[in-house]
């Protein structure tokens, strides 16, 4: 538990919510509400972002779906007056059938919108100062893992150089590359192809699920969609060290009489919590 000796109400608030398998919805406090999307990036990482490297990686946005982490991402990082460079992925159906060239252009067109899971995206949108997190292994002896977060420093057109800013090589630069991503769908229908393109996708918000193993410092979740799997809601409020460093956007939710927000909290009988 991410938890300072302090927060024992807190403790036992989390506590009751990671075990309560009632299915009720859990009230989240009023002094843990904000009412708008722009109050909850404007907690998590400060008007006008001017925060050190060290410390910006201490703060996330968190939310349980794809939809609401790729939004969140994007509205944080129009904010960054910085360099910026789009970058476009080579993409390559490696189906058996060849493609015919008569339809290559347009079936090429078709992969460009497909973004897997683990796969990065065809179109990169990047600046400097923007939280990247690798999407694959590129040197475990040094933690440059799939899942490590990093700060970009500068942006070429074939190289993005960026700071890890935690672990044994804490203020460590490195280049990251393109490389050939490889996607393979066995249905009788399904669509294999390879993506060239950085390994790395935007990463100032997060899925809930992805979040597990991070600790925050300042932490913002959207719940403009509910939470919908087994823990959930406790995995994401137990990012934070303290309960004053979290605040809760949860828009067109039933309130009780104190202004508290309900939740549905889903903690499935028999599972437990490490």
């Amino acid at each position: 538990m991410r938890l300072q000796p302090s927060e024992v109400q807190f403790k036992e608030w989390l506590y009751r919510l990671g075990t309560d398998t009632s299915g009720d919805k859990i009230a989240i406090p009023k002094a843990m509400i904000v009412e708008t999307k722009e109050q909850l990036i404007e907690f998590v990482f400060d008007k006008g972002f001017d925060i050190p490297s060290s410390d910006m990686l201490k703060r996330l946005m968190l939310a349980p779906l794809n939809r609401s982490v790729d939004l969140n991402n994007s509205l944080v990082l129009s904010s960054f007056d910085t360099e910026s460079i789009d970058y476009y992925s080579i993409d390559k159906c490696t189906n058996e059938n060849p493609l015919s060239p008569y339809v290559a252009d347009s079936d090429v067109a078709a992969l460009n919108k497909l973004t897997p899971g683990g796969l990065p995206a065809h179109h990169i949108h990047l600046k400097v100062g923007s939280i990247i997190v690798l999407l694959r292994n590129l040197n475990t002896s040094k933690s440059l893992c799939n899942g490590t977060r990093l700060i970009v420093k500068k942006l070429q057109t074939n190289l993005i150089s960026a700071e890890t800013i935690s672990g044994s090589n804490n203020g460590m630069t490195i280049g990251i590359s393109r490389v050939c991503n490889s996607y393979i769908d066995e249905s009788p229908d399904g669509i294999s192809f390879e993506r060239f393109q950085f390994p790395v996708r935007e990463a100032f918000a997060m899925t809930i699920t992805k979040a597990q193993g991070q600790t925050c410092e300042r932490l913002g979740i959207d719940l403009t969609d509910e939470p919908f799997a087994h823990g959930q809601l406790y995995t994401a409020l137990s990012r934070a060290t303290n309960s004053k460093l979290i605040k809760v956007f949860a828009p067109n939710k039933l309130k009780d009489d104190e202004g508290n927000v309900l939740i549905h909290n889903v903690v499935a009988r028999g599972l437990t919590f490490d």
